[in-house]
Formats: C-alpha cells, structure tokens, sequence
C-alpha cells in the first residue's frame, strides 16, 4: 500500500517508482511475516536497501517484522 505518492511516480501495477523531478526522496516500508522474507529497494537494478524479516519458530502463533527507511537523492 502507497501511503504518500504527492507526485504520482509510483506504479501500482509493476512496483517501480520513476523520480519526475530532481530532489530528494524518502522510501519507508515495513513487512510482517509468518517465515523468512527478505524485501529490497533497488535502483536501477542496483540494491540500495534491504530489509529481513524472520520467526522465532514457523507456526500459525509467531509473526516477524522488519522496517527499512532509504533516502536517495535523485538528479535528472
């Protein structure tokens, strides 16, 4: 879910955000999980964060979590 998008630059259908203008730009996201994942923000094929979310024991009663804030700078 995209909470603030002022410029409308991310694309909900393949995930990619496209930087209208030169600036500065603030990527934060958070993920639960019931097993291991392993999410990233990459630029241009390039990882530039990554964020891993793990269980203490994979079961119906246990749930991870991990946030990842990543600020980029942008110049067109």
């Amino acid at each position: 879910m995209v909470v603030t998008d002022t410029l409308q630059a991310y694309n909900n259908n393949d995930g990619i955000f496209a930087a209208p203008i030169s600036g500065m730009y603030v990527f934060f996201w958070t993920t639960a999980v019931k097993q291991y994942e392993r999410t990233e923000l990459l630029v241009d094929g390039v990882p530039y964060g990554y964020a891993l979310a793990d269980v203490a024991n994979d079961g119906d009663t246990d749930y991870g979590s991990a946030s990842q804030i990543v600020v980029l700078k942008s110049v067109l």
